[in-house]
């Protein structure tokens, strides 16, 4: 049991870490005024 959740938790991380980057994402990321990505 503990080995299909650690197996699930794994594979979770790395779709989130190697996802493809949405459009909206790197406008996001790429717009001057990131104040507000910081969560404020």
């Amino acid at each position: 049991m503990k080995t299909i959740f650690l197996l699930f938790l794994t594979v979770y991380i790395a779709y989130f870490l190697f996802r493809p980057v949405t459009k909206k994402e790197i406008d996001k990321f790429n717009d001057p005024d990131n104040w507000s990505n910081m969560g404020f």
